[in-house]
């Protein structure tokens, strides 16, 4: 870190605000590079702005970030760093939320991707949501990174990432009937994503229901059990997909749920062969993303 530095954004913080927490942040931007202290750190930037007016934010000679929004609050930090894969050097920029969410960073990594070959989103699931305004018109986006308005940016979904195959397809025609390429070529889904399937979806809610007024107030999109799934090694992932017996694995995966949801939540069963068929279509979409 010797050849970094940080520079705390402090501008129009009020009294009583989450300005209040853009100092106690200092040291999570420090952690972010020493957990990257393989790389060659080049810059670290803490930003918080809080405004009724836009503010432009500063970042180098060659980057400058305009805040449009009426109130905007970004807690997290950017970072620059350089990374030699398989002998190629090559820069990246980090994005890391701070505040519990709400940060921003749908917006800032939109900006940042005006210069940026390939944008990459590496967790999360449906549940997010970025908002992203271009001229007048405005996109709201949950699974596709932000940086897909970006005409000549590759998005990537990664491996960390919990993937509703049916709400990324309607996202994505969403955005083609707005004229905005999506094909294989500009977006792609990593094999190692994992898949939510209506049984994660229904043990979420079911769960939720059991936990009455200690519920944890999820989303109930399966974000959670999906999750489970992949810690515990027993879930699908998006490469599935490219299995010739991709239904059949969906089959026994909600059949498997199926147990959990009428023995322990007395919910009823799913139907696990019309949940099948239906992902299979989806996969038939998605195969030609998947790397």
């Amino acid at each position: 870190m010797s050849d970094s530095h940080i520079i705390p954004f402090l501008r129009g913080a009020r009294q009583g605000t989450a300005g209040d927490l853009a100092l106690p942040l200092l040291p999570a931007a420090i952690s972010v590079g020493l957990c990257l202290g393989e790389f060659s750190a080049t810059s670290v930037m803490l930003v918080y702005v809080e405004s009724a007016q836009p503010e432009r934010l500063c970042w180098r000679k060659n980057l400058s970030i305009w805040a449009d929004h009426d109130i905007i609050s970004v807690a997290g930090c950017v970072q620059r760093i350089k990374c030699t894969v398989r002998g190629v050097t090559m820069p990246i920029t980090i994005i890391v939320g701070a505040q519990w969410g709400d940060e921003g960073k749908g917006r800032v990594t939109d900006l940042l991707a005006a210069e940026a070959e390939m944008v990459a989103r590496f967790s999360g699931g449906d549940n997010a949501g970025h908002t992203i305004t271009v001229g007048n018109e405005v996109f709201k986006l949950h699974l596709v990174p932000s940086g897909i308005v970006q005409p000549n940016t590759v998005s990537v979904m990664g491996a960390g990432m919990v993937i509703n195959p049916k709400k990324l397809l309607e996202e994505m025609d969403g955005l083609m009937e707005r004229g905005i390429d999506v094909s294989p070529t500009r977006l792609k889904l990593s094999a190692g994503a994992h898949l939510i399937l209506p049984s994660h979806v229904a043990l979420d809610g079911a769960s939720e229901e059991m936990r009455g007024e200690k519920a944890l107030g999820t989303t109930k999109r399966g974000i959670g059990p999906t999750y489970i799934d992949k810690a515990a090694r027993t879930g699908l992932r998006s490469g599935d997909m490219l299995a010739a017996d991709f239904a059949r694995r969906v089959f026994r995966a909600v059949n498997a749920k199926n147990r959990v949801l009428v023995g322990i939540y007395g919910c009823h069963p799913l139907d696990a062969e019309a949940v099948a068929d239906e992902f299979e279509g989806y996969a038939r979409r998605l195969r030609p993303h998947i790397a």
